[in-house]
């Protein structure tokens, strides 16, 4: 396995300043986040920007585990799903002009509220079929996210939108926190979804809903190691990357660089690495 960093948890820090940093703390490989509020969002990324970005991803060394793109695939207006399908159509575009030879991987959550899977599953079901077909056209892989307190998020719904959608390109996002701010055992997680996981993101959860908050590894007691060989034992060997939650980065003192290199020292040794660090 092979430890990342998203820059969900730069969202004020320009690409030039974070790759060299996070390359310096010694993450083998740096997901990019493209939503609205962030300096890489995709509508920004011309061939000049995606040239440097490419640039300094081979300059320090640096792998693309995904693209982060995050878009809701349950909005009601026509134009804005539109717009947020493109998104992630987009973001396989990029995966795929500077991502070299890894797995060409982007990342979203579904949105929604939790309680109404029962009445979207069909539509989403058809908006991400759609997706995975473009995935599939283009060589790329689409990873779904279960998130706590969004219309996916238990492991269940995950499977059984892997089984109606029934394609090569949809897969995983791993995160375990959203399972462990609902209560569930993280073997039960590991044990259904592992095998479909082709990213995982790591963060920490003080709490159960509805009361809890996300950590930045490092500031809790979670045994990541116990969670990483669980999914070794899955064939799980990608990407363990560093997610700093929107709740962590609101603190008044958050500093993305300090947090970025407090996740490397408490996970840096129970990962077990594979490659350069």
């Amino acid at each position: 396995m092979k430890l990342g960093f998203s820059t969900w948890g730069m969202a004020t820090v320009d690409i030039e300043d974070a790759i060299p940093a996070l390359a310096k703390i010694g993450y083998q490989g740096v997901e990019l986040a493209v939503a609205e509020r962030f300096p890489t969002k995709l509508e920004s990324l011309d061939a000049k920007r995606r040239t440097l970005i490419r640039s300094l991803y081979a300059t320090y060394g640096l792998e693309l585990p995904a693209i982060a793109a995050h878009s809701s695939l349950l909005l009601n207006q026509r134009d804005a799903q539109q717009q947020s399908m493109n998104r992630i159509q987009g973001s396989m575009e990029l995966a795929l002009d500077i991502g070299g030879n890894a797995p060409h991987v982007v990342i979203t959550t579904v949105g929604g509220e939790s309680g109404t899977w029962a009445s979207i599953r069909d539509v989403l079901v058809d908006r991400v079929g759609d997706l995975a077909r473009l995935a599939e056209e283009s060589g790329t892989l689409l990873a779904i996210e279960p998130h706590v307190g969004q219309a996916l998020h238990t492991p269940e719904q995950m499977l059984e939108l892997l089984e109606k959608v029934s394609s090569s390109a949809l897969k995983v996002n791993f995160d375990n926190s959203h399972f462990l701010a609902q209560g569930i055992p993280v073997e039960a997680c590991v044990s259904m979804l592992g095998a479909h996981a082709v990213n995982t993101h790591l963060k920490g959860v003080d709490g159960v809903e509805p009361n809890f908050q996300f950590l930045t590894p490092g500031e809790d007691n979670y045994d990541y190691a116990y969670e990483f060989g669980l999914m070794a034992a899955t064939g799980y060997n990608g990407y363990q990357t560093v997610e700093i939650s929107m709740q962590v980065q609101a603190r008044p003192d958050y500093d993305p660089f300090q947090h970025a290199a407090l996740a490397f020292e408490r996970l840096s040794s129970s990962i077990p690495m594979t490659g350069n660090v």
